[in-house]
């Protein structure tokens, strides 16, 4: 990475583009903060990477979910049935009307 210093420019640009308003005061602050970034990402670009996997997940590999428990419906057929206002008794399905048209 080449190093790359801010200027106030690009300062107000990005200001802009967050619609944000800044005082003289804020521009030059963000203006510091954002060059001290850019100066520590720079240094990070100098460690040498090159025998080192490259990462997918930061912490080991596990199941974090909880095991599959079947569920017991404890439920009337015939109560459902009566609430429910399209049934067809022949291929035992309940009958919705159509949500995205026909």
């Amino acid at each position: 990475m080449k190093n790359f210093d801010f200027a106030l420019k690009e300062v107000r640009h990005l200001a802009r583009l967050a619609r944000l308003r800044l005082s003289p005061f804020e521009e030059k602050q963000f203006l510091k903060d954002l060059n001290a970034i850019l100066k520590y990402i720079s240094k990070i670009q100098e460690v040498d990477t090159e025998k080192i996997e490259p990462l997918t997940y930061f912490e080991s590999q596990k199941n974090i979910f909880r095991e599959d428990v079947e569920m017991k419906m404890d439920y009337d057929l015939n109560l459902l049935i009566a609430n429910a206002p399209f049934y067809d008794a022949k291929k035992r399905h309940f009958k919705v009307h159509p949500v995205f048209g026909k």
